[in-house]
């Protein structure tokens, strides 16, 4: 390779279709506007479909489909949805129906509220995920903690080879959430 590029993204964004402050289409404007070169759209439990995706003022910046799989357990971030995927208190279950389809899968914000939204165990349990957010940035305002590199760490160690997201959980501008 005799030139890289260095791409920006958030692939965990929420609107006012879920618990977002800003609608759709504000929200892509604002990551565009940031200079953002991609972005996944994952309310909370609702499938932001591509035909959706086409009609957002985008410009250059690749627009994801999504949903992010919350209720009934831990929560697990869809990327590149083709379909909803419901929830089940299974999380094994809810990775498997991700797999079926298009897209991957990726544990959400695991020491989200006391630290143990989902614990480690979960972690080395479960199987056909792409990787953990080991940054969390709205955790950082909220309870928990934003870093999840321990689970990282211990996921690596022991042989497993997952991902390493860092992701915005973009849910409102004013407070700062836009990375």
């Amino acid at each position: 390779i005799t030139s890289s590029k260095w791409l920006r993204g958030n692939l965990h964004t929420h609107t006012t279709r879920s618990d977002g402050s800003q609608d759709p289409g504000d929200v892509v404007t604002m990551y565009a506007d940031a200079g953002y070169d991609f972005l996944a759209m994952t309310d909370h439990d609702i499938w932001t479909t591509p035909d959706e995706l086409s009609e957002l003022p985008s410009g250059d910046m690749l627009l994801l489909s999504g949903n992010e799989i919350t209720r009934a357990g831990s929560h697990v971030v869809h990327v590149q949805a083709d379909a909803l995927v419901n929830p089940h208190w299974d999380r094994q279950q809810v990775i498997n129906d991700i797999n079926r389809g298009e897209g991957f899968a990726i544990v959400a914000h695991p020491n989200f509220k006391e630290f143990n939204h989902c614990p480690l165990e979960s972690l080395f349990a479960w199987s056909g995920y792409v990787g953990i957010e080991i940054y969390n940035g709205v955790v950082s305002r909220g309870t928990g903690g934003p870093y999840a590199t321990i689970h990282w760490d211990r996921l690596l160690s022991s042989g497993r080879r997952v991902w390493g997201y860092a992701h915005d959980d973009f849910h409102d501008a004013g407070a700062g959430d836009l990375g």
